[in-house]
């Protein structure tokens, strides 16, 4: 009898883990599950940083050393998503990110000088904040969670394949045709994201480029959600870095250097073999998009769920949960 009631308590806790793992709810599974990985592990180990961004950011956004306490109490559903970027050097001009928790995001960039005329220029979300609007390089790679290989074309009309923040080839480049190195483009993307890491815009970073590959202008993207942004509807930045982002894993690179490939020709599947194996999850999924989409560098500087992390931790909950069941029983 005591074993029957052990192996039908172990069953519901494995159904009700399930349950948990499958409704996939970022803001609240850490927490649900750590007393009990905590008992499965010995003890939460500690978290790797990204040093090297670390003191990148410091210089970046940090510059009186003032620590930030990262802000994981954010409620997706009422939070006023808006965000922005803003060009002031050679190139000058604004971004504009306006999100809803069920909505595509909407995109707005306004660029009123320093394009050059009918040149046509890709740009960027990409993974890091910028160290100086003269450092772009600091931006890192475009950011792409789900590591979309480096030679696979964009095809607008399939932009779940496409780099998360590749906006050009999911958009369409810049381009100043009416002289004064002006232009302005808007648009939503299914894909642009506020939340959850590490698919979110925020502490991010917006990148300009030339037909020669050349980063010629970029800006961190600022927002009241982080406190990065000084008071809403600015573009001045507080100066600090983000109190949400921590997830700031380079995309797995694979394809570089090989030939290009086209799995979709006017959102048509042309070659099958080519697909990406991952399709990016659309915002309308937020703020449930499973974790386990992401196949980021395995030098995790996150505290982001993986595929992985979740089997783990589904077992270790599985296995205290019986336990605790046995003592009780």
């Amino acid at each position: 009898m005591l074993f029957t009631r052990i192996a039908a308590l172990s069953l519901v806790s494995a159904l009700a883990s399930s349950a948990a793992v499958d409704s996939r709810q970022l803001d609240n599974i850490n927490d649900s599950i750590s007393s009990a990985m905590d008992a499965y592990n010995g003890g939460n180990q500690p978290k790797q940083q990204d040093t090297t961004q670390q003191k990148e950011g410091d210089k970046a956004g940090n510059s009186d050393n003032t620590s930030t306490t990262r802000n994981d109490s954010i409620d997706w559903k009422k939070a006023d998503q808006i965000a922005h970027a803003k060009f002031d050097d050679k190139v000058k001009g604004t971004v504009k990110f306006g999100g809803d928790w069920s909505k595509p995001t909407d995109v707005e960039i306004e660029i009123k000088e320093g394009l050059e005329e009918h040149k046509k220029y890709k740009w960027s979300i990409n993974v890091h904040p910028v160290t100086s609007s003269s450092d772009c390089n600091s931006a890192g790679d475009i950011l792409n969670p789900v590591s979309v290989p480096e030679n696979v074309v964009c095809d607008p009309k399939k932009p779940e394949y496409c780099k998360l923040g590749d906006l050009s080839g999911k958009h369409g480049a810049l381009e100043s045709s009416h002289g004064g190195g002006a232009c302005t483009e808007h648009f939503e993307d299914d894909y642009v994201r506020f939340f959850p890491q590490p698919f979110s815009l925020l502490g991010r970073s917006v990148v300009i480029t030339d037909d020669a590959d050349k980063r010629i202008a970029c800006a961190n993207i600022i927002s009241m959600l982080d406190g990065t942004q000084k008071e809403k509807g600015s573009f001045e930045a507080t100066g600090t870095k983000s109190t949400y982002q921590d997830d700031y894993r380079e995309p797995t690179r694979t394809g570089e250097g090989e030939a290009k490939v086209t799995p979709f020709r006017d959102g048509k599947t042309v070659d099958q073999s080519k697909v990406p194996p991952k399709p990016n999850p659309a915002v309308e999924e937020s703020p449930s998009v499973d974790p386990g989409f992401a196949v980021l560098d395995s030098n995790d500087s996150s505290g982001a769920l993986s595929a992985s992390h979740v089997s783990y931790r589904f077992v270790g909950l599985t296995i205290v949960s019986a336990m605790l069941g046995a003592v009780v029983l």
